[in-house]
């Protein structure tokens, strides 16, 4: 059997303990980055000329962050 360091073991109390008093979590594995980039892909194709380069430039960006998760 393996042992948590202190730090280890009060992190994970503090994730239970969270969870327990505020039952709300993100959906993991990208799903939350993906879901921005689709809204703001969605958003530039609704905007004309080089206004919609910066969603388009932050939509690129949370894909990648997925990938990097």
């Amino acid at each position: 059997m393996w042992s948590l360091s202190n730090g280890t073991q009060k992190d994970t109390l503090s994730v239970a303990r969270n969870i327990l008093k505020h039952p709300k979590l993100v959906p993991g594995g990208g799903a939350t980055e993906l879901t921005v980039s689709a809204t703001l892909k969605q958003k530039s194709s609704s905007i004309e000329g080089i206004e919609k380069w910066p969603y388009e430039a932050a939509a690129v960006a949370f894909e990648a962050s997925k990938e990097v998760l």
